[in-house]
């Protein structure tokens, strides 16, 4: 295997763990948590009632949401790089 190859899936490797967590019952349910709160924090931002520390609440749940899903499209983004580049080794 190549370097580039031997470099993807050592990255992939690193990254499955995480994805995998996500894609379970539980890291579902975090999910469906962390995205009701927001709708309901977002609700109180948009009537105008929401205070300081629900605003704050908001961009932190947004950023970490955020987060995840940038890390997990990172890590199919790298899979289908290692695919491809394994298609073409054969």
């Amino acid at each position: 295997m190549n370097r580039v190859l031997a470099t993807l899936a050592e990255q992939l490797a690193k990254e499955s763990s995480f994805v995998e967590a996500i894609q379970r019952e539980v890291g579902q349910e975090l999910i469906k948590f962390w995205l009701i709160e927001a709708d309901r924090l977002l609700a109180k931002i948009i009537d105008e009632k929401a205070t300081d520390e629900e605003r704050a609440e908001f961009r932190v749940i947004k950023k970490q949401v955020n987060n995840i899903v940038s890390r997990v499209n990172e890590y199919h983004r790298k899979l289908n790089d290692y695919k491809s580049k394994m298609e073409t080794q054969r």
